[in-house]
């Protein structure tokens, strides 16, 4: 019985932990052999002390007062303990140890332990609780101490033999391979962050730590198992609860991201992480928390903003500054097209939905991606249950929608005042799809795919025999929140005012002219720096001579485009062009007749007027006048035109087509240019001769003294000049920098200059002055006969002028 008995404990003592052989005293606090001198009541002494400190710091300490600081506790032997009872000290010591994390480097944590390491052996009995407790700041004197006391054999932390044995701090980078590698270790690391995250008041140096490593633990793994995601969820939840402090919630931001990154999640997963972050920010986190859902909606490919991450993240103060400030720096698309769309979906179930909406439209950068997001989905909303064939105003529809319609159209109506290029775009973008919709439901398209994988469309139904698709309830419905707008869709046509004007079909671009005619010049699509400016500008030299006949006599087209020397140009090129397909009586000539009457209307008559200055009333009134003389004539050749009578188009053309027919009408640019060809083919023609009849010994050259800074300027059209003034000073030469090649070419002994005669000269830009070098005069300035007949030409002058003694 004794044997048996014996045997028994020997059993139980081979399979407690033992304590490594030491010349005295495991302590933290003293030298070893100091440590053996030292009896347990002076030890229980200071490590009641300690305690005391830390429950005055943090009154969460007292909990573990009466199971491992009372007097009755510090006489308790663990090794005549039974199972369940060590089970009890193993519980209340890892709890402590727990809240101990927070306050490891403080003095009063060193006592506690020193006691805790002589009363109940944690150096042997708690390894992983107590090094866990310690880990955060393993880059520190204290943690190789407390290293050094335990015994890592069988423990998590075995790898930091080399630790004990050398006495240097372990590195992060070694502890994040450990992770990578030894999932029994990622597991230990994600339960201890896991577990600091659930507690409350910790310090944030623990957080700071678990955060890091995990995050770059993830970041290192070649690839992110199934295993390891579960491990990660306990530390994700606590970290992500609305009562976890700033540093938890920031730690399980940056692993959430990290995570989003390096796999690529199960849909529950995304949505519960996207709730998490909305449901938890709070300052100054916030900039934080949508970077994050930026990251998610990139990563994930998230399609739809999940309606509870949605109602936390509306609640957010200055949402829409901050969406701002993030969209100025990154390209969020993913995230701002799936915010528009749930905002505008909900527009009318909160008050609040779209006040935040009209700010993001307001303060935020929208891209075209974003803004097409934007109005397909208010598109949606404007039409909600309404029927098909319903009109703007609900008629014939399946319910009342007044609220949808009127805060959808409110919401486009934002859009596209303050982003009209991209509104405009959009509504095109969705007639067009909305078209194609009723196309293919009306037809019956049937598609027949080969091997390739191409197929083709074959009609159930004969074309001509089909009646014309009924105007989609979106269309309808933009058209009645767009109405006067550039975006607002053009009656009959699946496109916007602003698309049509730059339609590739001519009939297109003249409708959607005589649209904005009919809105007349005081309709805010004519208004000062509208959208449609360029467009305008574009129709006025048009090459087709009804669209851009239309575009000259828009009334307001001068305050629409706001740029007089812009129009001027246009309205100048266009002119030149149908002054010479003017002659004749083809119906082309007509039509450029009356484009060149208009073009001369428009130069002359309301061009001509001072510009519109605001409380000018005397130039507002000057170009009131001869906006309405140019209307009342408009106005009668409008009528002519859908007549289609030729006497009167002749009529109304005729004078523009006299004077434009002219084909040596004098054009100062052109008239210059010929005349600097002229000049070089005439030198060239010199060298050629003199050549011929003296050699060498006779150097001609041609030179240009490239844009050079002069009075020429002044016989420009006004506009012209005084808009060419800063351009001037700013980008031509001086005349002294003019000057620099025909002074080579008179003076240089230059190679190239005196033995390559017919040269043409000057520097490499005609704007900047440099090196002047040998050039390639024009194919034109180069031509022989060219050259020649103009010889024959100026010697018969030369003759006449001869003959007046003038030589």
């Amino acid at each position: 019985m004794a044997s048996s008995l014996a045997e028994q404990l020997k059993l139980v003592a081979s399979a407690a932990p033992t304590e490594e052989r030491l010349k005295g005293k495991a302590s933290l606090l003293y030298d070893i052999r100091e440590a053996a001198d030292i009896d347990l009541e002076t030890i229980y002494a200071v490590g009641l002390q300690g305690f005391a400190e830390l429950s005055r710091l943090d009154a969460r300490f007292e909990a573990a007062g009466k199971s491992l600081f009372s007097k009755q506790a510090s006489e308790t032997n663990r090794e005549l303990q039974d199972r369940d009872a060590n089970a009890k000290i193993d519980a209340a010591i890892e709890g402590f140890l727990r809240l101990l994390t927070g306050y490891f480097l403080d003095e009063n944590a060193t006592k506690c332990l020193e006691y805790l390491v002589r009363r109940y052996k944690v150096h042997v009995r708690n390894v992983d609780a107590l090094i866990a407790c310690a880990l955060p700041y393993h880059c520190t004197p204290e943690f190789v101490k407390l290293v050094q006391l335990c015994a890592l054999e069988g423990t998590s932390f075995y790898f930091l033999a080399k630790v004990k044995e050398l006495g240097a701090a372990p590195p992060r980078s070694q502890l994040v391979q450990r992770c990578t590698h030894d999932g029994a270790f990622l597991s230990f690391i994600c339960d201890a962050a896991a577990t600091t995250a659930s507690n409350k008041g910790v310090p944030g140096a623990a957080s700071a730590f678990y955060a890091v490593t995990l995050t770059e633990s993830i970041a290192a793994m070649k690839q992110v198992t199934a295993a390891t995601v579960p491990r990660l969820l306990p530390y994700l939840e606590a970290g992500l609860a609305p009562g976890a402090s700033s540093e938890q919630f920031a730690g399980a931001i940056i692993v959430s991201v990290q995570l989003a990154l390096k796999a690529q999640l199960a849909q529950p997963l995304t949505e519960a992480l996207m709730e998490g972050l909305a449901k938890g920010a709070r300052a100054p986190l916030h900039a934080q928390v949508l970077q994050a859902l930026l990251v998610l909606c990139q990563t994930q490919r998230v399609r739809a903003l999940p309606s509870r991450a949605f109602k936390h993240l509306v609640k957010l103060p200055d949402l829409a500054s901050h969406v701002a400030d993030m969209a100025k720096k990154y390209v969020c698309d993913e995230l701002l097209c799936v915010l528009v769309v749930a905002l505008a979906g909900a527009v009318t179930a909160h008050a609040n939905y779209e006040r935040v909406l009209t700010e993001v439209i307001v303060d935020v950068e929208l891209s075209d991606v974003a803004v097409l997001a934007l109005v397909r989905e208010l598109a949606v909303t404007g039409t909600k249950d309404a029927a098909v064939g319903a009109d703007a105003n609900g008629a014939g529809g399946a319910r009342d929608n007044t609220a949808e319609r009127e805060a959808a159209a409110r919401a486009l109506r934002l859009c596209d005042a303050h982003h009209p290029i991209a509104c405009s775009a959009a509504v095109d973008k969705v007639l067009a799809e909305a078209a194609r919709r009723a196309v293919v439901a009306s037809d019956g398209v049937e598609v027949a795919g080969d091997a390739a994988g191409s197929g083709k469309t074959k009609r159930a139904k004969d074309d001509a025999a089909k009646p014309k698709p009924a105007e989609s309830p979106f269309a309808a419905f933009l058209r009645w929140a767009l109405s006067g707008s550039a975006a607002g869709p053009m009656p009959g046509h699946a496109a916007s005012l602003g698309a049509a004007l730059d339609h590739p079909q001519p009939g297109l671009r003249e409708a959607a002219l005589k649209e904005l005619k009919r809105g007349g010049s005081s309709a805010k699509t004519m208004s000062s720096g509208t959208v449609l400016a360029g467009a305008l500008l574009r129709r006025v030299s048009d090459d087709k001579p009804r669209v851009a006949a239309a575009a000259a006599g828009l009334p307001g087209v001068r305050v629409a485009i706001g740029d007089d020397d812009a129009l001027f140009d246009a309205a100048s090129e266009r002119l030149n062009v149908a002054a010479a397909k003017c002659a004749g009586k083809t119906p082309e000539a007509e039509l450029e007749r009356a484009v060149a009457k208009r073009c001369v209307k428009l130069l002359v008559g309301v061009l001509s007027t001072p510009p519109r200055r605001p409380g000018a009333a005397g130039g507002e009134g000057a170009e009131k006048s001869a906006e309405k003389g140019a209307e009342e004539s408009d106005a009668e050749e409008s009528e002519s035109e859908e007549s289609d009578s030729e006497a009167s188009v002749e009529a109304a053309a005729d004078g523009a087509a006299d004077e434009g027919s002219d084909p040596f009408a004098f054009d100062t640019f052109k008239t210059y240019g010929t005349a600097k060809q002229a000049a070089t083919a005439l030198t060239l023609t010199l060298a050629r001769k003199t050549r011929a009849a003296h050699g060498d010994s006779i150097v001609v050259h041609a030179c240009t003294p490239g844009m050079v800074r002069t009075n020429l300027s002044r016989f420009m059209h006004p506009l012209a000049f005084y808009a060419s003034q800063p351009v001037q000073w700013a980008l031509i030469k001086s005349p002294r920098q003019g000057a620099s090649a025909p002074v080579y070419c008179a003076t240089s002994t230059d190679a190239v200059a005196r033995e390559h005669t017919a040269g043409y000269f000057g520097t490499e830009s005609s704007f900047a002055d440099g090196p002047v070098l040998k050039l390639e005069p024009s194919d034109v300035a180069r031509e022989e006969s060219v050259g020649e007949e103009l010889w024959r030409i100026m010697d018969a002058l030369h003759g006449e002028v001869e003959g007046d003694g003038l030589r």
